[in-house]
């Protein structure tokens, strides 16, 4: 049985569950899923279907608790049900073939047979050695999409889904257990988070991998779900010439050639399953002052925070205490 909750209640729950949709299962599989969900990760066999297809060999799910992605539930009376977009938190979840296809098209050109590599090293340390003499890697591309006829050319793809704060996904995986695999309200709050996820992970990324690349004169492409594109500020393109205004091919043409970061917004909704509903091209900083989408305070603005933590006053203007767990005399 579905848990009592106010109809105006909004919780983040599974919405994929170990590649299955858990909308439309029936109850006895998402009981089963609750069930290895709760495995430790070597002991459930359960097969990842995202990089099963895209590689074409069988992966076992390597992520605890097995979520691929999320969804806002809400309950209308006993009517429990998923609304709102699906969020990724793993970022197997952000690549399908012909995702990967579309893009190696897209920034390599239309007559290549493109190839996917996974893993590359990019960088090596200056400090630690393998056996053999060598120095160890120091750092891996996601994946390279790379022309099959000719090995030079290539662009790196990085994916990058937002992990969840909040309480344990383990009471959600036990309130499935509990209803018998009926659908059911999380007990918990927990929610996507962009910030802590997103910017602190992948700007750093940028910084290294596409600085890299960009050294050579290849592409970085970050391939980003609907969730963390609408989280992130407006993307600054790179200019183009008023020339090209009115000829696409061109626009696209100028972008992709003086840009060094390409975005690829993907769906997750849809019959396709996965689906690139944007491309962004910018310059690395410009990537990076979209992610993280904050601006610093006026001079005005960082003065007036410090004196109303220093010397605060109440709403008629009296002075008050400064708070005793932030302010402190020496």
């Amino acid at each position: 049985m579905a848990r009592d909750s106010s109809a105006s209640t909004k919780l983040w729950g599974p919405s994929e569950w170990f590649g299955c949709d858990v909308e439309s299962s029936s109850s006895k599989e998402r009981q089963s899923i609750a069930e290895d969900a709760l495995k430790p990760i070597d002991e459930f066999n359960r097969i990842c279907p995202y990089l099963s297809s895209v590689t074409r060999l069988e992966k076992k799910c390597s992520k605890k608790g097995g979520v691929c992605s999320v969804q806002l539930y809400s309950q209308n009376n006993d009517q429990v049900s998923l609304e709102g977009i699906k969020v990724a938190i793993c970022p197997s979840r952000l690549v399908s073939r012909n995702v990967l296809r579309e893009i190696a098209h897209k920034i390599l050109g239309d007559q290549i047979s493109p190839i996917l590599v996974k893993e590359v090293p990019y960088s090596v340390s200056l400090t630690k050695t393998n056996k053999s003499g060598t120095p160890q890697a120091a750092g891996r591309i996601d994946w390279l999409l790379v022309d099959g006829d000719n090995p030079t050319r290539f662009c790196a793809v990085e994916t990058q889904s937002v992990y969840m704060q909040g309480t344990s996904q383990d009471h959600t995986f036990r309130a499935f257990i509990e209803s018998n695999g009926d659908m059911t309200m999380p007990p918990n709050t927990r929610r996507p988070d962009y910030k802590s996820s997103v910017p602190k992970r992948l700007a750093p990324q940028l910084e290294s991998k596409a600085q890299h690349l960009r050294s050579t004169n290849r592409k970085t492409v970050v391939l980003v779900d609907e969730f963390v594109g609408s989280n992130m500020s407006t993307v600054q393109e790179v200019a183009v010439p008023e020339a090209y205004k009115d000829n696409p091919i061109k626009t696209e043409e100028h972008k992709l050639n003086t840009c060094e970061v390409v975005f690829a917004i993907v769906s997750l909704d849809g019959s396709s399953g996965l689906s690139v509903t944007n491309y962004l091209y910018c310059t690395i900083a410009a990537a990076k002052d979209a992610l993280n989408a904050v601006s610093a305070m006026s001079h005005q603005e960082f003065e007036d925070t410090v004196r109303d933590l220093v010397a605060p006053t109440d709403k008629d203007g009296n002075p008050v205490p400064p708070r005793a767990d932030k302010v402190f005399n020496l």
